[in-house]
């Protein structure tokens, strides 16, 4: 096989999640991210803030959440007992009427959005970045914001 062959077939293995395709001979590549914690009907995201004024002080687990149908996306604050989500926690950039219904609930600890995936009019396999604003619950303290991504599939 030529390195141009060998390219194409990786380029194939990544796009369509697996190799046996134009000659190419290889094992089914893992998921672009993991699919996190979700079920039929909901999807978990993890949101650490250690310093809400350093990028390096959150921690969101998955970065990236991969979303393959119709879901609420719940974002919640975990060991963050100074912080709560800002009244748009979760600020989703060029949403295309997607994602529908945010709110804001559990005392700021927690945030949802409806991710209408496939659902949606003009539905495409995207990547949707967005930003978490939260604020300190004393006020003394002015945040920055920190942005992951959505992407359905």
């Amino acid at each position: 096989m030529s390195n141009r062959t060998i390219a194409a077939c990786g380029a194939v293995a990544v796009v369509a999640g697996f190799a046996a395709m134009i000659g190419c001979t290889s094992t089914p590549m893992a998921p672009v991210a993991p699919l996190a914690d979700c079920d039929s009907q909901n999807c978990r995201v993890k949101v650490k803030v250690t310093d809400c004024t350093r990028h390096d002080g959150f921690l969101v687990v998955p970065d990236t959440l991969v979303v393959d149908a119709p879901k609420h996306i719940h974002w919640e604050l975990v060991d963050s007992a100074q912080y709560k989500f800002a009244a748009l926690g979760i600020d989703i950039k060029k949403n295309d009427g997607v994602f529908e219904t945010p709110k804001e609930y559990s005392n700021g600890n927690k945030f949802r959005w409806k991710d209408r995936h496939f659902d949606a009019p003009g539905f495409g396999a995207n990547i949707y970045n967005y930003t978490i604003n939260v604020v300190h619950r004393t006020g003394a303290v002015t945040c920055g914001a920190f942005d992951p991504k959505i992407a359905n599939q």
